[in-house]
């Protein structure tokens, strides 16, 4: 299976979900408690762009999808390449939308 997102990638996003005016890469950067360096953090929003996941505009970055279709779009992948996995988490786990965030 794909990794959809690594560790500050997620953080990147989860910081942009909370800020619907935008944010430069600059307050990106700044929002984060990492060790990363501010042009990790560019890199890593360009890949994010890269991915459709975020947008540009005059240097102002802001998430081109919300935390529920983004969810969405890993469960919907999840249940077309892995039915009987997805089914079983159905089954055992009563997979609701509450805790679908979770996953």
């Amino acid at each position: 299976m794909r990794e959809y997102l690594g560790e500050t990638q997620r953080e990147i996003l989860e910081t942009l979900w909370g800020n619907s005016d935008g944010l430069t890469p600059q307050q990106v950067h700044a929002s984060l408690n990492t060790d990363s360096a501010y042009i990790t953090i560019y890199t890593l929003l360009r890949r994010l762009q890269g991915r459709g996941l975020v947008e540009s505009n005059n240097g102002v970055y802001r998430a081109t999808v919300s935390r529920e279709a983004f969810v969405r779009r890993i469960l919907l992948d999840i249940r077309d390449n892995f039915p009987n996995e997805f089914a079983a988490i159905i089954r055992n786990h009563r997979l609701t939308a509450e805790n679908a965030a979770a996953v």
